[in-house]
């Protein structure tokens, strides 16, 4: 139930945004300044969530030909799709009517 919660608020603060970059920007390690959570992408197109006091989130992410990046995390045997985008330097994922914006923690790739 605790994945289930934390699913749920990761989905409830993410959207849809606009920009255009090549997905393997997203590799590296982003944050979100509004709240204690960071976002790490791996070149090999797996990734993590990782919200203080709550358990990781694995996902698996790829990129379309738009420059959309969606990230697919398996929950409870579900698996939920997100979208984003480089926009302006930052990561951005949008739905909801919300917006979740991250930024670049590190240079790291991979």
């Amino acid at each position: 139930m605790k994945h289930f919660c934390l699913a749920a608020a990761v989905l409830m603060m993410l959207v849809v945004a606009s920009g255009c970059n090549k997905a393997y920007g997203v590799v590296g390690t982003w944050a979100n300044p509004q709240v204690p959570e960071t976002v790490h992408f791996k070149a090999d197109h797996t990734g993590v969530f990782v919200v203080k006091g709550y358990p990781s989130l694995q996902f698996t992410w790829q990129d379309d030909k738009n420059g959309m990046v969606r990230l697919d995390i398996s929950i409870q045997g579900t698996v939920k799709s997100l979208y984003g985008k480089l926009d302006n330097g930052a990561f951005v994922i949008a739905g909801n009517g919300q917006k979740a914006v991250y930024r670049r923690q590190d240079d790291q790739k991979g």
